[in-house]
């Protein structure tokens, strides 16, 4: 048969387009994938960079701090880097870039997010991952320099200038969890959520591991992956085609709509603090759990210093030190993997009338509480450890307390009105910020104690900043007992 037998004056020159719906769901998976990769590969090579570069930090102040005291150039190789001036300096650098790190983000959060839904996503996020890589770049330039040239190593702290141009890793990470959500329909959503959870953890555990492997061979050769793969994120970010996709929310929606975030309100921090006391103060024991909240995150940023302490108290390098830091992070992800089938058991194990009532509070309290006694024992465990395998053993118990937040968050959203969840999740934001802010130079400080206490007398106050950590901990899991809150 002719072709002109098969067509017809009427016939389309071009194939009918696909039915917009198809077209829309090909969209969000091209945008949630790419999210999904951008986060692994972006957490990759921040990680990758983390323990090459504290090698050559402490390598620098030890050449330094010999060549002081004798005049002197003297080989690394020769020299013992593990002494308390050089420890203490090294932690205190460490320390201090990281609550410098985290200025930027608390400043310009919402700035940026509001910018985000005037201009759109991609592009803030755009100029996060810029800055991001601006940043990343100077922390190795200075590490470079410092090898080469004698840079002084406090021009380090200059990274996170570079973190205003886009807000850093606090405005970047939730932007793509904007982009996944805007391009998820409702049922799949918390799916799609879960797995950029997982996807984080396992860039974290890939890029530690990597960079332990390679670091044995070539320590340059770590930088230089962990920096191109930050780079790389980048180009991933310009893959993205639009900001908002056409999403459809159910089956029974007749019209495609364009999933909106709304702008955050913006409020002042004291502003929102004093609003959410008097909401507050109908139920004072959910004061008791922000208490707590505050308290877990204090606490957690104890593990800034994990390779640096482990290096320290078990003669190790850093790249043996780096996979402790993969294997916390794989604890925290087989924990998200497991907890909704933990979840489920304890539902299970519920009274009739508790599981009738449907709040799922007992449930959360639950969690919760183990959670904090798991954090407890584990951070106990780490002070008091004397050989390796203890000491990992400790640590997996404390990666399985990773349950906690989301516990104590389940928790405050049954107990707080629809109305003024939003109130209630910005304080959590808050008091993590604080936890975070505090505990970047509050644990370094602590850890210079430990080093000077240790070397007047007994080894056991090293891990001064573990026993610290464990009371909070301890605190924290008495405050899950006695912060008593109803659902509403």
């Amino acid at each position: 048969m002719s072709d002109s037998a098969s067509t017809s004056e009427t016939t389309p020159l071009l194939p009918p387009s696909p039915p917009p719906s198809k077209v829309n769901e090909k969209n969000n998976k091209h945008v949630f994938y790419t999210c999904l990769l951008t986060l692994f590969v972006i957490n990759s090579g921040a990680s990758m960079s983390i323990p090459p570069t504290t090698s050559i930090l402490q390598d620098l102040l030890c050449e330094r701090h010999y060549a002081a005291e004798s005049h002197g150039t003297l080989s690394v190789a020769d020299l013992d880097c593990k002494i308390e001036p050089v420890q203490s300096s090294l932690s205190m650098l460490r320390g201090m870039l990281g609550l410098m790190t985290l200025l930027p983000g608390l400043f310009l959060g919402v700035p940026y997010a509001a910018l985000a839904e005037r201009w759109g996503v991609k592009r803030v996020l755009l100029l996060c991952v810029t800055g991001i890589v601006l940043g990343e770049t100077w922390t190795d330039l200075v590490c470079w320099g410092g090898t080469v040239w004698k840079w002084p190593l406090q021009l380090m702290y200059l990274a996170p200038v570079a973190y205003f141009i886009g807000g850093g890793p606090a405005v970047g990470g939730p932007l793509l969890f904007v982009l996944v959500a805007d391009h998820s329909p409702v049922e799949l959503r918390a799916t799609r959520f879960f797995l950029m959870e997982a996807g984080s953890y396992s860039g974290t555990v890939l890029g530690f591991m990597a960079s332990s492997a390679i670091m044995d061979a070539h320590l340059w050769g770590a930088v230089v992956m962990g920096w191109a793969l930050v780079v790389t994120s980048f180009f991933l970010t310009l893959l993205f085609q639009q900001d908002r996709a056409v999403v459809r929310d159910s089956e029974d929606q007749g019209d495609d709509h364009v999933a909106a975030t709304p702008a955050p309100e913006a409020k002042s921090t004291l502003a929102t603090v004093r609003t959410a006391m008097g909401l507050f103060r109908e139920q004072t024991g959910l004061l008791v759990l922000l208490f707590g909240f505050v308290l877990r995150y204090l606490g957690d940023e104890v593990m800034v210093l994990l390779i640096i302490y482990a290096a320290q108290a078990f003669g190790w390098s850093f790249s043996e030190s780096g996979y402790l830091v993969s294997l916390q992070n794989a604890t925290h992800l087989a924990v998200l993997l497991l907890l909704p089938a933990v979840s489920r058991l304890l539902t299970r194990t519920q009274t009739r009338e508790q599981r009738e009532s449907e709040t799922g509070l007992s449930k959360h309290f639950a969690l919760a509480r183990g959670s904090a006694l798991f954090a407890a024992v584990g951070s106990a465990g780490m002070a008091l450890s004397r050989s390796p395998v203890f000491f990992v053993i400790s640590l997996i118990l404390y990666g399985l307390s990773s349950g906690y937040s989301q516990s104590i968050r389940s928790i405050l959203t049954l107990a707080t009105p629809e109305e003024h969840r939003a109130i209630t999740y910005s304080v959590l934001g808050i008091m993590e910020a604080a936890g975070a802010l505090i505990g970047a130079p509050f644990w370094p400080l602590m850890y210079q104690v430990g080093l000077r206490m240790g070397a007047r007398g007994s080894g056991f106050w090293v891990g001064l900043p573990f026993v610290i950590s464990a009371v909070l901990m301890g605190i924290v899991w008495v405050s899950v007992y006695v912060g008593r809150v109803r659902a509403v």
